[in-house]
């Protein structure tokens, strides 16, 4: 019977993503390229992105220029209070390179299938094209930045706090930076953050896989996206979180339940070239993370974009305070000391912290001490 229901989720999905091709509301950007290099790294990626960090061009970057990007301390080796050129290569080579999970979450052997989504995925009329538009900010969508920014796609300030015991990967491009010379789209609809190709991408959250993106000729390449419940969370919304960039998307089948942690993937570095001058080498793989929350549970599962209905941006280091404010406009208004937000993690061996926590950064963290 839950293969029937699943075959049933993919038949529907199917067929709402030809009603959206037919349409032709979300065309690819006739800019965009195909990224001829897959499984390439950046040449240089210190040299790419040290110059935008060091805003006074002094050749350190210091803790205000690094806006909270997480590892401060642990970039700065030779704790002189900025990171230099050597020190921000650590974040495309160790940091996460041969990071083996010792105890990972892997698909239940018999999996179980969310039969709410018989009733909770509707058609794009349903959706309306503004939410779609808040998502995708298509060219063919009027004024579609301002209508993500009144969403919630605004900076914020803030950023990922580690337990001090643990190593976890940070944030090099953070949610809602000005994007134009990189995507054509103003603002920057996630974080970013760089790794090995094939480190394990985790779920952040219980949830239930809402799509499988396969659409490498576009800028995310291989995509999933989960749907949380209230429960999965212990949040009051629906919340969507959204893994790019992947190098293979999950075996679980869409509309099946995945556990926090479980493994939904390796890193890659999968989708088109930004058409910028400024970018012609390919990126370094690591995942865009986006969320999306939405007050009720029914979306639109098109064939680029998941859509939830009266759709919410999320500066997805909010997802972590497990309180209110949530929007982006509140989060931005927060005091400076508050910007800084603690993230529940899950070691290597599968311990998290805190124990009893509903939520995890999307990577498994070392501790310090490099028993793991």
């Amino acid at each position: 019977m839950h293969h029937n229901k699943s075959n049933q989720l993919c038949s529907k999905v199917a067929t709402t993503a030809m009603t959206l091709v037919v349409l032709g509301v979300f065309a690819m950007p006739a800019q965009a390229q195909a990224q001829k290099k897959q499984g390439q790294r950046m040449a240089d990626p210190v040299a790419f992105y040290f110059p935008g960090y060091d805003k006074n061009g002094d050749g350190e970057i210091d803790s205000v220029e690094w806006q909270r990007r997480g590892n401060f301390e642990l970039l700065d080796v030779n704790k002189d209070g900025a990171i230099d050129k050597n020190e921000l290569a650590a974040m495309y080579g160790k940091f996460g390179k041969d990071w083996k999970l010792l105890n990972p979450i892997l698909p239940s052997p018999g999996p179980t299938f969310d039969p709410s989504l018989q009733t909770d995925q509707v058609d794009q009329q349903t959706i309306g094209k503004k939410s779609a538009c808040v998502v995708s900010r298509s060219p063919k969508c009027e004024d579609a930045d301002t209508l993500a920014s009144l969403a919630g796609l605004m900076e914020t300030g803030l950023g990922p706090v580690f337990p001090p015991n643990a190593f976890c990967l940070g944030v090099d491009e953070t949610f809602a930076e000005p994007y134009t010379d990189k995507t054509g789209k103003g603002m920057h609809g996630g974080v970013d953050i760089p790794t090995d190709f094939g480190t394990p991408i985790l779920a952040v959250a219980s949830g239930t896989i809402v799509a499988k993106i396969e659409d490498e000729f576009q800028l995310r390449g291989k995509t999933v996206v989960l749907r949380h419940s209230p429960e999965d969370t212990g949040l009051s919304f629906w919340v969507y979180t959204e893994y790019a960039h992947m190098d293979e998307l999950p075996t679980q089948a869409i509309g099946q339940r995945v556990k926090m942690g479980e493994v939904l993937g390796p890193t890659g570095n999968t989708g088109v070239k930004p058409s910028s001058s400024t970018n012609a080498t390919v990126r370094r793989p690591g995942i865009h993370f986006a969320v999306y929350y939405s007050n009720t549970p029914r979306y639109f599962p098109g064939p680029k974009y998941v859509f939830p209905e009266k759709v919410r941006w999320m500066d997805p280091h909010g997802l972590y305070r497990q309180r209110a404010p949530f929007d982006s406009q509140s989060l931005k208004n927060l005091p400076e000391n508050e910007k800084g937000i603690a993230i529940p993690i899950m070691y290597v061996d599968g311990i998290t912290e805190p124990k009893d926590t509903k939520l995890i950064w999307p990577y498994a963290c070392r501790p310090t001490d490099g028993k793991n």
